[in-house]
């Protein structure tokens, strides 16, 4: 998987073992019913937000439980249908933490029928050079208070940007793929015209 979209992606979820399986097998896996008790007690959490937080301070909260690998208070900050689907294809909200990592919170724009939120995330890659991601979170009005749907990144400058829906994991994960292949497909090509380049350079 390419760097840019596996961090995107790692943001919010993990894949964990038997993705997709059946709904009969999650139900007798003993983790799976672990994961229905961590659901639960969802509402026993203690978040840095309140019920009248504005939609630019609930995705400030989010990205310092991403940042800080909070797992409890990120899952806690996803819309509701958002943790039913995770939980249903057996997807853990397991953020990597990035301590060195940080965030700006941009304009909020409001749409039918939830919240766009802008941000701009900066991190260093594996190599140790500085990379920016801009994203844009989509939140939705919930009665304990705006909480995280889904995410929008450009992956490809050329191309639209892709949006990835929380609280529909199967296209998730389709776009996710899709988007991988597309991504390895230009790696490969970037890499191709790198090695030629130095031949080109040595002609006179």
């Amino acid at each position: 998987m390419s760097n840019k979209l596996f961090f995107v992606v790692m943001l919010v979820v993990a894949v964990a073992l038997g993705c997709g399986s059946p709904s009969s097998e999650v139900a007798s896996n003993p983790d799976a019913v672990s994961r229905d008790q961590t659901i639960d007690e969802i509402a026993d959490i203690p978040l840095p937000v309140a019920e009248t937080s504005q939609p630019d301070v609930v995705v400030a909260a989010f990205l310092d439980a991403l940042r800080d690998g909070n797992d409890q208070v990120a899952e806690a900050l996803l819309t509701s249908i958002a943790r039913r689907e995770t939980q249903a294809h057996e997807l853990t909200v397991q953020p990597p933490g990035s301590p060195s990592a940080r965030y700006e919170i941009g304009e909020v724009h409001y749409v039918q029928g939830g919240v766009h939120v802008n941000s701009s995330w900066s991190e260093y890659d594996e190599s140790g050079e500085p990379a920016n991601y801009e994203i844009v979170w989509v939140l939705r009005q919930e009665p304990i208070g705006w909480r995280v749907a889904g995410m929008a990144t450009a992956v490809n400058p050329a191309k639209p940007p892709i949006y990835l829906n929380f609280e529909d994991v199967p296209d998730l994960l389709a776009k996710w793929q899709q988007a991988d292949i597309e991504l390895a497909a230009q790696a490969e090509e970037a890499q191709m015209l790198q090695a030629a380049q130095p031949a080109t350079t040595l002609q006179r």
